[in-house]
């Protein structure tokens, strides 16, 4: 996600050099705890020769005070001990740089270029494979004597710009230098006297596939899209492999239904229809899964829905379960287990009134397919109505696993599964997630329901703002569900944009799904057009596919739909014509009912798709691509796919180093009170947490990262509080976790904590103060806006960052992650 929050003001995040670190520890008991003060061992009458200047003793400090012997373990603060004009103290370390003996000069290690850079806060190794760019690594041929990656050398006698392939390598001139590829996923192939790395599949077709399709035995539709053989698991979508009548195998609506319809209903041309016309409009029926750090989002979430409550034409169903790691304490009385309950008007904005009555239905996983199958029903069988919203509440990701509940996710087939499973066609479903706005998840939809409403970008905390959708639904029943999606569209870009006190960046969409697959062979017809054109262009489409006229969005592998048409179409006159087709679609088709977008990410068309940067990056520990090729197996991507690959670089990224203490997991908890001992407070904290992919996280962007999970923002929870905790996929490295104080009421002030849970830890948490060690105590120092740093963190403001100089910013720790 992208630098949002101009009070911050971070341009250049810079670490080499830093000073002695100002973060210390706090423990719950033992020398230097609660409070700061030195503890006491057990006490003696007299010092026996121990004076009050003291003495190390490894890591332990003594000395004498009031009397008695008096010891301070420094290595609980983070500290050593150190004798300075004959007085011993705890000592902060020096904060070691993560490069070792590396430099910013570089070094080769074949054709790896490795350096540390230092342009974030925290100084890294990093590696650049120069043979991805054809080229080699030089150790001394940079202007400052460093290593840089050049040509291979001049050209020979008989090699010129239109190249010429070695086996799988790619060879060519260029002003005079050569430069050699090898072409990995790609293939080597010279065409008409010019060669280049080409598509994989792009010589040889489809084979006997023809683009009308054919059913295979086990149900599945083959066919040729993009000049590459595609594969769609029609039953898993809902749908049944059939003849569309007009001369093709498709997956279409099923004549049969494939489960048994909930009670009331029956099977009627493929679809559980009611027996009798129901006399209610709409069952709004939102899916809450807030058994996570989101759980004070979905307290808030629910007195919003019980703002306007149920009526007769809409009946307002949720399910919901709360956390008990993340505590709060209005739902203290309805963890551990999770509850079903139609929603009623009520004007208590403290309590969610609903919740007394709500059925008990059990303790089980919500991420369970299951689960959301039986909710489904139970919604269709005791409110049944004309049309049928499904909300899903929780974390997204897109194409990837999503919905996390303690534990437990929810892939994007599993969600496919769960609303199949159900036997109800609905009319809309609504994802309250971030990054769910793909073509990918509208295209694994499209056989479940008619509409869906998901955003590209992530979502804040708060999500929808369910009363204002509640009361425009209440008040015009009869609306369908294209003016249901519209309406969530407007109300929540509303709310977001029209905040004068927070500014967003976010998107949404209303996408008609009965269109998709028309859109997708669009899309095929472009992927065939950019196949065509890459010959001789390969070069240009990995620099197109890295332009910064691609919007992309915190999940940084999503591109929005329309500006990769927009920006591909300058690679041939094949693929231009196919991306104004394409854009036009989006534009006008009635695909996209409506797309709204704020802020920084106003370029948005409605949808995006996965699409890695050139130069890889990974996922899981693999490439992205094989991370994407894994999830979306059962949809007709491997066009889009075999093009993506070609875009980018086949080899495996460098494994980060691992240092002494790395993690797989870790959770970070910021709160904060105008006292060092109150946990009340009128100022707005903002926790950050900086990736090592380049990625951010604050909860006032929204509540997922690449790479993270995050609470609701304190400014929309009421709470000074908020949290941050890591992806089980991840990406490894330094996280940088940084506290800030947005702002609050006149002269407020605020005292930070943050727990760490790792479990490397004692007890598996550790508490950390915004403070200094003065005389071996440690003094709390508040955050306020009386002194801040306004402008870019740079070297030459860095180390006051560090001394607490400012009052507005707490560099609290760096964890390094595996």
């Amino acid at each position: 996600m992208s630098a949002r929050r101009a009070a911050l003001g971070f341009a250049a995040l810079l670490l080499a050099g830093a000073p002695a670190c100002t973060v210390i520890e706090e423990r719950a008991s033992g020398a230097g705890g609660a409070g700061g003060a030195a503890g006491a061992d057990a006490g003696v009458s007299t010092c026996e020769g121990v004076t009050a200047d003291g003495e190390c003793d490894g890591t332990r400090v003594t000395f004498c005070s009031d009397g008695s012997i008096k010891t301070v373990d420094c290595a609980a603060l983070d500290s050593t001990c150190a004798v300075t004009d004959g007085r011993a103290d705890c000592v902060e370390p020096e904060r070691a740089s993560g490069c070792g003996a590396l430099t910013a000069l570089g070094t080769c290690n074949g054709a790896v270029l490795s350096y540390c850079d230092s342009s974030g806060l925290s100084s890294m190794p990093r590696e650049i494979d120069c043979a991805a760019y054809g080229q080699r690594c030089d150790p001394t041929g940079a202007t400052d004597g460093g290593a840089i990656c050049v040509p291979q050398g001049p050209c020979p006698t008989g090699l010129d710009e239109d190249g010429a392939c070695t086996g799988n390598q790619l060879s060519f001139c260029e002003a005079g230098e050569k430069y050699t590829f090898d072409c990995g996923v790609d293939q080597c192939d010279a065409r008409g006297g010019f060669a280049d790395c080409v598509v994989v599949g792009a010589a040889d077709g489809c084979g006997g596939e023809t683009a009308e399709g054919r059913c295979d035995a086990s149900g599945k539709r083959v066919s040729c899209q993009g000049n590459q053989v595609a594969t769609e698991d029609c039953a898993l979508l809902g749908l049944e492999c059939r003849s569309d009548g007009a001369g093709s195998m498709r997956c279409m609506p099923p004549t049969s239904c494939a489960t048994s319809c909930p009670n009331g209903t029956s099977c009627q041309s493929g679809r559980c229809a009611p027996n009798q016309t129901p006399s209610a409009e709409w069952t709004f029926m939102v899916y809450v899964i807030g058994d996570n750090n989101l759980t004070a989002d979905a307290w808030r979430d629910l007195n919003e829905m019980e703002v306007i409550g149920s009526t007769s034409a809409v009946s307002v169903l949720t399910e919901v379960e709360f956390s008990s790691t993340y505590d709060y304490a209005p739902q203290a009385a309805y963890r551990n287990a999770v509850y079903r309950m139609k929603v009623q008007k009520d004007d208590d904005s403290s309590a969610v009134t609903s919740l007394k009555t709500a059925e008990k239905v059990g303790t089980f996983k919500m991420s369970d397919p299951a689960r959301i199958s039986e909710f489904v029903r139970w919604g269709v069988e005791q409110h049944p109505a004309k049309r049928y919203a499904l909300i899903m509440w929780n974390h997204g990701a897109g194409y990837k696993e999503a919905f996390i509940d303690d534990g437990g996710s929810l892939s994007l087939k599993e969600l496919v599964t769960g609303v199949r499973d159900s036997g109800v066609h609905l009319d809309l479903i609504g994802f309250d997630a971030c990054y769910m706005g793909m073509h990918e998840v509208g295209y694994a939809m499209r056989g479940l329901a008619d509409v869906m409403v998901a955003s590209e970008e992530s979502e804040p905390g708060g999500g929808y703002p369910y009363d204002a959708v509640l009361s425009r639904l209440t008040g015009q029943p009869s609306m369908n569900a294209a003016g249901l999606g519209s309406v969530i569209v407007d109300e929540y870009t509303n709310d977001y944009g029209g905040n004068p006190y927070r500014s967003y960046d976010v998107t949404n969409s209303a996408i008609d799904l009965t269109r998709m697959e028309a859109f997708h062979a669009q899309l095929g017809s472009m992927v065939g057009a950019l196949a065509q054109d890459l010959p001789g262009n390969r070069a240009g489409a990995r620099a197109m596919a890295d332009s910064s006229d691609i919007l992309r969005f915190g999940q940084s592998e999503d591109a929005d739909l329309g500006t990769v048409a927009s920006t591909f179409r300058g690679l041939g006159s094949a693929t231009a014509a196919a991306a104004d087709d394409l854009s036009a679609s989006l534009a006008s088709s009635g695909l996209v009912i409506d797309s709204k977008a704020i802020g920084s990410v106003s370029a948005a068309t409605g949808l995006a798709i996965f699409l890695p940067r050139p130069g890889g990056g990974y996922y899981e520990g693999a490439g992205a691509i094989e991370g994407y090729k894994s999830r979306v197996a059962f949809l007709p991507m491997q066009p889009w796919i075999g093009f993506a690959s070609a875009l980018v670089d086949a080899s495996e990224p460098p494994p980060p180093p691992v240092g002494t203490g790395a993690v797989d997991q870790f959770r970070v908890a910021l709160s904060w009170g105008d006292s060092p001992t109150s946990t009340k407070s009128g100022a707005d904290l903002d926790l950050y947490v900086f990736e090592p992919d380049g990625d951010f996280g604050t909860p006032a962007n929204g509540s997922t990262t690449s790479n993270g999970r995050l609470s609701g923002d304190s400014y929309d929870t009421d709470l000074p509080a908020e949290s941050y905790e890591l992806n089980p996929s991840h990406v490894p490295g330094t996280y940088i976790v940084l506290v800030h104080f947005y702002g609050g009421p006149p002269g407020e002030v605020a005292y930070p904590t943050l727990q760490v849970f790792r479990p490397d830890l004692p007890g598996g948490t550790r508490t950390l103060l915004r403070g200094k060690l003065k005389d071996r105590e440690l003094v709390q120092i508040p955050m306020d806006d009386s002194k801040p740093l306004t402008q870019p963190i740079d070297g030459a403001n860095f180390p006051g960052v560090l001394a607490l100089d400012y009052s507005n910013l707490w560099y609290a720790t760096t964890i390094e992650v595996k």
